[in-house]
């Protein structure tokens, strides 16, 4: 928990921003973060959310629940990056609200993914689209890879378990 009055903390798990080292010796080839974790960076009264990062070199699987939230009284929500040098497998939650700010971002960048309606790949290729449409309620969502992003098959979503509105790929 990095969460703070005046603003949230910083959080890096594997490795920084974008794969940077950050201070660290070297990188994390693979990282899980289960479904039990909580990860909170959140601005508990004033300030902007703080940055979640969970980098592998090779792969990152996160099922967790990661939390950058603007503070109460003001700022904006912060930045939570689950990236990896390979694939990314995401299966989780993250929530960067701002009751009075705007919504930060969930970052996802793997080398290469595809997007679609069927289960998730164990090597972190493809994303299922209900997934990223559940999250959507809580936070911007920006997918980049350094290959291709490809759309597999039409995705046609009404409503995701969390009550996001509709869309189409």
């Amino acid at each position: 928990d990095a969460s703070g009055k005046k603003g949230g903390g910083e959080v890096y798990l594997g490795g920084g921003l974008h794969g940077s080292l950050n201070g660290l010796d070297r990188l994390t080839d693979v990282i899980d973060i289960s479904a039990g974790t909580v990860i909170n960076a959140d601005a508990l009264k004033n300030g902007n959310g703080g940055t979640i990062v969970i980098w592998g070199s090779e792969h990152s699987g996160y099922y967790g629940t990661a939390t950058a939230r603007g503070g109460a009284s003001n700022g904006n929500g912060g930045l939570v990056e689950v990236s990896a040098g390979a694939g990314v497998i995401f299966d989780g939650r993250v929530d960067t609200t701002a009751a009075k700010g705007r919504v930060g971002q969930l970052l996802i960048d793997p080398a290469s993914v595809s997007i679609g309606n069927g289960a998730q790949t164990a090597d972190g290729t493809y994303l299922n689209a209900q997934t990223i449409a559940n999250n959507l309620v809580y936070t911007s969502i920006l997918i980049q890879a350094d290959n291709n992003i490809d759309i597999v098959e039409d995705v046609n979503i009404a409503m995701s378990d969390f009550g996001a509105p509709a869309f189409d790929l």
